[in-house]
């Protein structure tokens, strides 16, 4: 019985269901939603109820695993000049955002296309890693390794270029108050 719903938890995740956990919720996630974190001492799913509409959902470690904390890595910006930082990515670090790249570039970060190419981050979740390593509100992404980004669908095509999946680190170039910015991730 906890195979099946471990299964079908795991299923609940990967079909792009909100599981807030520390509410106990699992609803589909609206047009733009973008999922908070919770520290890993959040406490175990109990609320919700049938009556309700909303499924209660037992706690599942599993799910923890997806949690970001940035004090547990030994990340640091080696090089920052003005138009170029170098990030060395604790191995660990670099293994979760790899892990990671769609919760990172979907829920993490509220973008808008730009007229004139690029996505604007509107708003950058806290305790984040786009947050915890170089990102802010109001910078523009214009590519990820290469891979130009325009609109919604570009990080979409990104994720799925069989080319790109292999890819052993970031190398991500905004625009900041009206400059290029290149932050390069890289593993130690």
């Amino acid at each position: 019985m906890q195979v099946a719903i471990a299964v079908f938890g795991l299923m609940l995740v990967l079909q792009g269901v909100r599981v807030a956990m520390g509410e106990g919720v699992a609803s589909p996630a609206p047009p733009g939603f973008r999922h908070s974190t919770q520290s890993p001492e959040a406490p175990p799913c109990r609320t919700g109820t049938p009556e309700s509409g909303s499924l209660v959902l037992p706690e599942f470690p599993f799910l923890r695993g997806s949690i970001y904390v940035p004090d547990r890595y030994r990340t640091r910006r080696a090089k920052d000049e003005s138009d170029y930082e170098l990030w060395e990515f604790d191995p660990q670090e670099m293994e979760w955002l790899l892990a990671n790249q769609r919760l990172v570039l979907t829920q993490e970060l509220d973008t808008k296309p730009e007229p004139s190419g690029g996505l604007r981050i509107l708003e950058i979740q806290e305790s984040s890693l786009a947050a915890a390593r170089g990102l802010r509100k109001g910078d523009v992404l214009t590519d990820i390794n290469g891979k130009e980004l325009d609109h919604f669908f570009d990080v979409e095509d990104l994720l799925e270029d069989p080319a790109y999946q292999g890819a052993k680190g970031w190398r991500v170039r905004i625009l900041r108050e009206d400059r290029v910015l290149t932050l390069d991730y890289r593993a130690k």
